[in-house]
């Protein structure tokens, strides 16, 4: 093999490896936006909660005492945790540490 077909290959592979890089982190940051929508949703179902608890007569946004709102939301949870474990397999990183609850 000559010189020249050794920089081919080498180029094509870091080529290959870049792309690769790319992709992961564009991954990584789809994650970080649906965790970051998960948490918003969580302190969402809490206010709803809190609501509930507190008695406040009239808070929008609060039908059927606020369970159909929690069911949605908790639907968008549970598709967003799925988006990311989806996503997280075989990149063979640990996702539970990046869990700061």
């Amino acid at each position: 093999m000559g010189f020249m077909d050794k920089v081919k290959e080498t180029a094509s592979q870091v080529t290959e490896k870049s792309k690769d890089l790319t992709e992961k982190g564009k991954d990584k940051v789809e994650d970080s936006k649906a965790r970051k929508r998960i948490k918003e949703l969580e302190r969402e179902i809490g206010g709803i909660v809190y609501v509930q608890r507190s008695g406040v007569a009239g808070a929008a946004g609060t039908d059927d005492d606020g369970n159909d709102a929690i069911d949605a939301l908790v639907a968008e949870i549970t598709e967003l945790r799925n988006s990311i474990d989806d996503d997280s397999e075989g990149d063979g990183e640990d996702e539970a540490a990046d869990d700061d609850s």
